[in-house]
């Protein structure tokens, strides 16, 4: 199976993935954008500098993957589970991550400019420096997070605190 090492991308954009299991993989500097990856486990992975722009994410599972400099620009990703995943200049612009699990997850310089983020899982979430400029927060949950590097008197900021969470400091 060529998705058990590391595919090319030729051998990618040859194989359906929606619903697959690709736990574990290592892509680098490939894109995936536009693809429809629903239900994909990515689990574990190492997806560094992976374009996921305008993909279908919904349901994917990203649980303790590494994801550096990776971008979603506008992807759909609406209950989307990134838990315990970590990534430094990510790129969630415009994405759909409504209903997310983003519990656990640490992230340096991560953008969620005009990202939907109602409804998200924040609980226990690491970010520092995060852009969060017209991001949509309705409802999300962040008990225990905590945000550094970021103005605490921002909207943003400020609708994290009323969720629980921890602006400055040290982590």
């Amino acid at each position: 199976d060529i998705l058990s090492r590391r595919p090319t991308q030729a051998e990618l954009d040859a194989v359906s993935l929606s619903g697959r299991d690709l736990s574990g993989v290592v892509l680098r500097e490939l894109s995936l954008s536009g693809r429809d990856l629903r239900g994909v486990s990515f689990v574990d992975a190492v997806l560094n500098g992976v374009n996921f722009d305008k993909a279908d994410l919904e349901g994917a599972d990203f649980s303790g993957s590494e994801i550096d400099g990776s971008r979603f620009v506008g992807a759909k990703m609406r209950r989307v589970c990134l838990e315990r995943a970590r990534g430094e200049d990510v790129d969630f612009t415009g994405a759909d991550l409504a209903e997310g699990r983003l519990r656990g997850v640490d992230l340096v310089h991560a953008d969620f400019t005009n990202a939907c983020l109602n409804g998200a899982d924040f609980r226990k979430a690491r970010l520092f420096g995060p852009v969060l400029d017209g991001a949509e927060l309705a409802e999300i949950q962040a008990e225990d997070a905590h945000l550094r590097n970021m103005p605490a008197n921002s909207p943003e900021a400020l609708l994290f605190l009323t969720a629980g969470a921890r602006i400055g400091g040290t982590f």
